[in-house]
């Protein structure tokens, strides 16, 4: 059992082979997940690590770098936890950053050069999934995105107006609302959306009714000159 204190902020970063051309957290496949306590970090790709961490991330107090994917990809795969307490990306995104990745801020946060992605992976006809790379290699880019991606957070966070921190809370309530819609949908109601669209219509037809008169009304040679 990891000796942790479950109110203090853990760091959670999952490994997939990513199934289309972009990372999709409803269709990208669990190959391992790594988490961070404090400067302690574990890595595990087997079913036993996963049905150890159904039972103890249940409660966790936890932070990532796009938070969003690594709960999807948990959830999937019944590995349950909560609502994420933090997201280095989207505070990042507060800090008026608009590339928010994780690498770029920790090279210009702290002057530390992280393993990249295609450092794991390789490029072009070289490319491989992670499921097919060196598992040492794997897990050390893991680990260095779950322990990063509490620091990012922490640091960002810090440093937010207080304007900007209440946005920042506000946006991080989102994630499990946007997760919701996206495992289980959204009623939609077809009849009132037929009926609004009717009536949309009917109103564009009186909106160039009236645009016409006031065309010639004012005497312009010409609608298309209006």
């Amino acid at each position: 059992c990891l000796a942790w204190n479950k109110a203090d902020m853990m760091g959670i970063d999952v490994e997939t082979d990513i199934v289309l051309d972009h990372p999709n957290e409803m269709l990208d496949i669990l190959q391992g997940v790594g988490i961070s306590l404090g400067e302690d970090c574990y890595y595990g790709n087997t079913e036993a690590w996963f049905e150890f961490l159904r039972g103890w991330l249940v409660d966790a107090r936890w932070t990532g770098a796009n938070s969003k994917y690594d709960a999807s990809v948990l959830r999937r795969y019944r590995i349950i936890v909560p609502d994420p307490a933090g997201d280095s990306m989207l505070a990042e995104y507060l800090h008026g950053v608009p590339e928010a990745g994780l690498k770029a801020r920790v090279w210009e946060r702290y002057g530390i050069r992280m393993i990249t992605y295609e450092d794991v992976v390789g490029k072009g006809s070289k490319r491989r999934k992670i499921s097919e790379c060196d598992p040492q290699l794997v897990a050390e880019y893991c680990c260095g995105d779950a322990y990063f991606g509490v620091r990012v957070e922490a640091d960002a966070v810090a440093t937010l107006t207080d304007h900007r921190k209440a946005l920042y809370y506000s946006d991080l309530s989102l994630i499990p609302i946007i997760m919701g819609m996206q495992f289980d949908g959204t009623n939609f109601d077809r009849e009132a959306a037929a009926t609004e669209l009717a009536n949309l219509e009917q109103q564009l037809i009186l909106f160039k009714v009236a645009i016409d008169q006031i065309v010639v009304d004012t005497g312009f040679p010409s609608r298309i000159d209006t």
